[in-house]
């Protein structure tokens, strides 16, 4: 081994660069370069392998780079805040980077100015703040990702609705959603449903039990068991999946200032809400308000004769 290799050597073990793998990259301009192996970098390196995309993954800790060098093709333990131990990996040749660092703030910035300062045209990048995402954007960040912010929206708007899964775009403006039917439009067609004219949603495609997904057309009829694909505005969507949840009488009531619970689930403060009234046919209107009149008659007369 030459002098020149050797001394390279040394300094990119200065730096915290190992190789682990003996094979060197030889990957094409379509390879995928992953900083960060974490919950997020190592779901994205995995799917994009089983996608049949060529990763090469970056990560400072000796642990992780261990756990993930028999999943991964090529694994490096580095640290890539070094703008030199990226281009000695050659960095520079990818199109196309995913920075999951989400420990350290500084560590994600330093890292994608490095990958930007190397020419790397599309970069992903795993924000954990607004802060955050926003100084990744000034710096040239094209694509800024908020993983938890996003799995908990998406998992609020699940749980609300009659939803089964959710994909908005636009800010959260807009969504495309997989959802049961509501209860007035089973059994009828789009035509029959009106579901664009009521709602303001439109149903893209549907899916019967056994069967797979097919576009909708104003033919179409929605069965009992049958999967929606709706897209439209978010307010509108969860008014569309919301319209036929079990509205409670009680719903309405305020809240127990003891207990925080509404109607018959409050054990002191508000009472269970008396039946519906219900409605005379008017054959009997006349007989019924003549038994009131007497009735009201004995109640005055038995209250005046009361010493």
């Amino acid at each position: 081994m030459s002098t020149d290799r050797r001394g390279s050597r040394r300094a990119l073990r200065g730096m915290g660069l190992r190789a682990l793998r003996s094979t060197d990259w030889e990957g094409s301009a379509s390879g995928v370069l992953i900083v960060g192996l974490g919950r997020f970098g190592s779901a994205t390196a995995s799917s994009l392998m089983h996608m049949g995309r060529e990763v090469m993954a970056i990560e400072k800790s000796p642990e992780l780079v261990q756990e993930w060098s028999a999943k991964l093709t090529h694994v490096v333990e580095a640290d890539a805040t070094h703008i030199e131990a990226l281009r000695q990996l050659g960095a520079g040749e990818f199109t196309t980077a995913v920075v999951g660092i989400g420990s350290s703030i500084e560590a994600s910035v330093l890292t994608t100015a490095n990958l930007i300062d190397l020419g790397v045209e599309q970069i992903w990048a795993k924000a954990i703040s607004d802060a955050h995402g926003k100084i990744l954007r000034r710096i040239g960040a094209e694509h800024v990702l908020y993983p938890e912010t996003e799995a908990g929206d998406r998992v609020a708007h699940l749980m609300n609705t009659r939803m089964i899964d959710y994909i908005d775009f636009d800010d959260g403006q807009f969504a495309v959603v997989k959802m049961r039917p509501p209860e007035s439009v089973k059994e009828k067609t789009l035509a029959e449903a009106r579901i664009r004219d009521r709602f303001g949603v439109t149903v893209v495609g549907i899916k019967a039990p056994g069967r797979e997904f097919t576009y909708a057309d104003m033919d179409t009829r929605i069965g009992r068991q049958d999967v929606l694909i709706v897209a439209g505005h978010v307010e509108r969507l969860g008014a569309f999946a919301r319209h036929s949840r079990d509205r409670r009488p009680w719903s309405r009531l305020p809240l127990c200032h003891t207990c925080t619970q509404k109607g018959p689930r409050c054990p002191i403060g508000i009472p269970p809400p008396s039946p519906p009234r219900r409605r005379i046919p008017a054959s009997r209107r006349s007989s019924v308000r003549a038994s009131c009149s007497s009735s009201s008659s004995a109640t005055s007369w038995a209250r005046a004769s009361t010493p």
